[in-house]
């Protein structure tokens, strides 16, 4: 006679089995989305590395068709044994009701052309349709294109507004890839934390330049250029 206590762990031995090869289909709990980008750099993995996805969430990994193979797949399990990983013309019909997405390496190509609102790649067709559904979208500082510095000044404040522009859009600018599930605002509360916030760019420095000191306050959001600016102008920046 079989035991059933040795039978339960065969059984559970084998769903583990196929949930690491992919052939179970998801478990529809919250996800939380990664857009991984085509033009990969040798040290993306240390960064995601320190990613922490909320405990109730999913890691659902997305990637393009290029980098689809047993070398990605392994490497990122590494990183999150309970991730999916999927490739990204099967990724919007898997898109679940309660998610959020992440673009932890945001190019300035899609930068721009979300703030202008154009839609001809899977990433930028991605942050369109999780507008129209309302669900939200994070954009990492901190794994954005950085500038040599020898950009025209014009070709600068240009990303600058884009980068406001995203924010507007009620886009997140995150610069930490440490996520940690915040308890759900009240509509009221919401819509007063939108009001306060505040993009900080280049051209808000001459302000604070006569003080040296630039005060953030809670959500403010300073893009790498100013950061860089402060820094040449020797003004401090402060966060209450």
């Amino acid at each position: 006679m079989l035991d059933h206590e040795l039978l339960k762990q065969m059984v559970l031995k084998v769903i583990q089995q196929l949930g690491e090869e992919n052939l179970l289909p998801p478990l529809r709990q919250k996800a939380c989305y990664l857009i991984l980008p085509e033009r990969w750099q040798d040290d993306y993995f240390v960064r995601l590395g320190a990613l922490s996805v909320p405990h109730d969430y999913q890691a659902v990994f997305v990637l393009p068709k290029a980098l689809f193979n047993d070398y990605y797949l392994q490497k990122l399990k590494e990183l999150f044994p309970a991730c999916l990983v999927i490739e990204q013309e099967h990724a919007l019909k898997e898109q679940r009701e309660e998610s959020f997405t992440i673009y932890p390496f945001p190019s300035r190509e899609l930068m721009a052309k979300t703030a202008l609102c154009i839609e001809d790649s899977f990433e930028t067709r991605w942050v369109g349709q999780c507008f129209s559904q309302g669900k939200k979208v994070v954009m990492l500082q901190s794994g954005m294109e950085p500038l040599s510095g020898k950009e025209p000044k014009a070709y600068r404040m240009k990303i600058e507004h884009y980068i406001r522009t995203l924010s507007e859009f009620g886009i997140e600018l995150n610069q930490s890839f440490i996520l940690n599930e915040q308890p759900k605002a009240t509509p009221e509360q919401a819509i007063t934390k939108q009001q306060k916030k505040r993009v900080i760019t280049e051209a808000d420095l001459i302000t604070c330049q006569k003080e040296g000191r630039l005060t953030l306050q809670e959500g403010d959001i300073i893009t790498l250029l100013a950061k860089e600016k402060a820094n040449e102008l020797g003004i401090q920046i402060h966060r209450v």
